[in-house]
């Protein structure tokens, strides 16, 4: 259930949000007249360029790129983990031995999941980043249109 602290959280974001976007939204218009002024913006190739960005980053190919990279890096390792944990226990009780294999599980485990963490960590901001420039395409195709009416 949302409560209505976390609505008004996600409203201040939202804020911050749109106020970056206002600015992008000027920066691009101040180019687009600067542009205008010269006399270098063509209309149509403009807005051709810029529909082809936007729909390249908008793809649902390369928005479930992160999901299934993901899941290609953590799938190899799960039965290796859940053999290594089966084994410990299988020659019977050495607490020297159950303590080497032990640290060297979780040392071992400690590695796959920082190198997990990693590769999610650079694939979400490469999604992020997708999202931003399918968004930064849409507002200069929107200044595009209205600039030319």
């Amino acid at each position: 259930m949302v409560k209505m602290k976390n609505l008004h959280e996600e409203n201040i974001k939202n804020f911050k949000k749109r106020k970056e976007i206002d600015k992008i939204y000027e920066d691009i218009s101040t180019y687009y007249l600067k542009r205008l002024e010269e006399g270098t913006l063509d209309f149509s190739k403009e807005r051709l360029l810029l529909e082809s960005e936007r729909t390249y980053y908008d793809s649902p190919e390369v928005n479930n790129l992160v999901t299934i990279f993901i899941t290609m890096m953590v799938t190899p390792f799960t039965p290796e983990i859940i053999e290594v944990l089966k084994n410990i226990f299988k020659d019977g009780f050495n607490l020297v031995s159950t303590l080497v294999r032990t640290i060297i599980v979780g040392f071992w485990a400690m590695i796959i999941v920082l190198g997990v963490i990693s590769i999610i960590r650079s694939f979400a901001n490469m999604h992020k980043s997708y999202k931003d420039r399918s968004l930064y395409y849409s507002i200069c195709i929107d200044v595009l249109e209205k600039l030319e009416n």
